[in-house]
């Protein structure tokens, strides 16, 4: 498994969120295809964390899930 995945919230930054989206898609595609079935699963450290309590949570500082969390449904689209 892999675990405690988290990647920096800024929601003056949209690219960045953006790019941490693409990158967690891409974990987790990399987990699925290329272990040989190993990886039994991917696990985001802390989403709903709020960026003034956390910074790499994946939720918004008013609770709502940012781009990065759409990754665990498009990681199969590239």
């Amino acid at each position: 498994m892999i675990v405690e995945t988290g990647y920096l919230v800024d929601e003056n930054d949209p690219e960045r969120m953006e790019r941490s989206r693409r990158q967690l898609a891409r974990t987790i595609r990399e987990a699925i295809n290329n272990t040989d079935g190993h990886c039994k699963g991917v696990f985001y450290w802390e989403p709903e964390c709020k960026p003034s309590q956390y910074k790499l949570g994946a939720f918004t500082e008013d609770g709502h899930p940012t781009i990065i969390m759409d990754a665990f449904q498009d990681w199969d689209e590239h």
